[in-house]
């Protein structure tokens, strides 16, 4: 697939790329290598959380806290559901029903 720039054909794909959010996952997130962040590979006794989501980013720790455990809560629980998509497939999408919250977490 080739992108136009500038009206000429590149011949490659440039990015970023947008993925869609189209393979669903019933919570609660296990260890797996996609939400860490860089992909490394959960340590022991793992628990999804913003904290490892975004991996060496400050700023989870400005959040406020209610809305840090809200999220904890409902991504280590069942009944809630998440997909990766957005931007380079790294982002994800956690929809929790009960509390009627949506989730969108932003990653590069």
């Amino acid at each position: 697939m080739s992108m136009m720039s500038g009206g000429k054909k590149t011949g490659t794909l440039t990015g970023p790329w947008w993925g869609p959010f189209s393979k669903w996952h019933v919570t609660p997130v296990p260890p797996e290598i996609h939400w860490v962040r860089r992909r490394k590979t959960p340590e022991n006794h793992w628990k999804p959380s913003l904290d490892n989501f975004y991996k060496d980013v400050e700023f989870t720790s400005d959040l406020d806290p209610d809305y840090k455990e809200l999220l904890h809560k409902i991504i280590r629980s069942p009944g809630s559901f998440y997909s990766y998509g957005g931007y380079r497939g790294m982002c994800v999408l956690v929809v929790a029903p009960s509390q009627g919250r949506v989730f969108y977490l932003f990653r590069d």
